[in-house]
């Protein structure tokens, strides 16, 4: 059995302000890795999926 797990981000409010995000909204986030491997983390603040091609 898997157990599911929300998670949250802090994003600044300048930031969600100029977004026009509101609270609770979902948002898609990618993981990836820059060029020297390093994790990183690619969130779409427009709350629409990723083209994919």
């Amino acid at each position: 059995m898997q157990k599911r797990a929300t998670f949250s981000i802090s994003i600044n409010k300048l930031v969600a302000v100029g977004c026009n995000l509101k609270k609770g909204e979902e948002l898609y986030c990618y993981l990836a890795e820059d060029s020297e491997k390093r994790p990183i983390m690619i969130i779409y603040l427009d709350s629409k999926r990723k083209n994919e091609k």
